[in-house]
């Protein structure tokens, strides 16, 4: 299972398929380059932000975390609000277009924040969102995979709006 950690405040992580699981630090504080390889996964058919528009905005979300850091902490709607709506957003996954994104999708008994809708009937990728600053259990990383298999979605992804971990579920047969 290949992952990849962004975060806005620290470091960026990558370990991807060709990776064989040996991480890599991209770019020594530039937060994004592993979400122009989400992007790149996912986005194919959209249309891609330029490198330098995508870093103005993690810049942007690093000062919304480092001024509003407890107010983000305090519930999930703001976090999705002020940080993970505007990143997915600029990674060509607008929030607000039902074609692209579908909020709240239902998976078996339960819900999932975020669809991103591919170019069929299965999402592209889900993303389910946590508060800033939520420590993630395992359980709810499974949960979160669990959905991804039931739907047979690719690609699911995990995130506090600073910390992203996003997985390649399965591979499709070739």
């Amino acid at each position: 299972m290949a992952r990849l950690w962004r975060s806005c405040d620290q470091h960026l992580w990558l370990c991807s398929p060709h990776t064989r699981g040996w991480p890599g630090k991209l770019s020594g504080g530039n937060s994004l380059p592993a979400l122009i390889l989400w992007q790149n996964l996912w986005c194919s058919h959209l249309e891609r932000m330029p490198f330098d528009d995508l870093l103005g905005v993690i810049e942007i979300l690093k000062e919304r975390i480092r001024i509003h850091r407890q107010l983000l902490q305090q519930n999930e709607t703001r976090t999705r609000v002020a940080l993970i709506d505007p990143l997915l957003t600029a990674l060509g996954w607008d929030v607000s277009d039902p074609g692209l994104v579908t909020p709240e999708y239902s998976v078996g008994q339960g819900r999932v924040d975020y669809a991103l809708n591919g170019s069929n009937v299965i999402p592209a990728a889900i993303v389910e969102a946590k508060r800033l600053d939520h420590v993630l259990k395992d359980d709810e990383r499974m949960q979160m995979l669990n959905y991804a298999n039931m739907k047979g979605v690719r690609y699911a992804a995990v995130t506090d709006g600073n910390i992203w971990e996003l997985y390649e579920v399965f591979k499709y047969a070739t």
